[in-house]
């Protein structure tokens, strides 16, 4: 793993071709975890982009093979790309790429206003997914439940303003439910 003096040099028969110095570990490896629940249902899985000064995220969220979890489950590819605002901001947005086989695995997802985190609905049942991100992020939530995504403090005087309840969903969102999305559309939420 680097560290924050390392210089990474990529070079080709000898002649460096590109060198860049690393500021945080760099983290290849994928982790991986699963959603419980029902296969017929989808649960809001929660990221936080802890490296939101750091500029947008590039999350991934991917089961390349089809046969995880059970026979022909299905496969997903999918990357995210946002920046919240983190309050107010501004310069936030939010953007997918998704391919998936038959079934489908995501539902929608949304960009937390309040904080700098990211809701995305997957498919339950014991799913298996992997993910990694280009900069520092965390999974703070993926039980197969109803949530209440806040990150402030129950005293804090704008708690009620930050909250934002998220609900297990039952059906694909119609731009959502096909075999590839790409780019994100405002109505994906309707």
């Amino acid at each position: 793993m680097a560290k924050l003096t390392d210089t990474i040099t990529v070079s080709n028969q000898g002649i460096e071709v590109a060198s860049i110095k690393t500021t945080e570990p760099i983290q290849i490896q994928h982790k991986t975890f699963k959603v419980g629940g029902y296969f017929e249902k989808f649960y809001a899985v929660v990221f936080s982009d802890d490296g939101w000064s750091e500029g947008a995220l590039e999350l991934e969220i991917f089961r390349p093979d089809v046969h995880t979890d059970s026979k022909a489950r299905g496969a997903l590819l999918s990357q995210f790309t946002f920046h919240s605002s983190a309050w107010g901001n501004g310069a936030d947005f939010q953007y997918a790429e998704i391919h998936q086989s038959q079934n489908k695995f995501i539902a929608g997802y949304q960009n937390h206003y309040h904080s700098t985190r990211l809701v995305i609905w997957l498919r339950g049942g014991g799913t298996t997914y992997h993910w990694r991100s280009n900069h520092p992020a965390t999974l703070l939530d993926f039980e197969a439940k109803s949530k209440v995504v806040v990150h402030l403090s129950p005293d804090h005087p704008n708690y009620e303003n930050a909250k934002l309840l998220v609900e297990v969903k039952t059906e694909i969102a119609p731009s959502l439910n096909k075999w590839h999305v790409y780019p994100w559309i405002e109505s994906f939420f309707k």
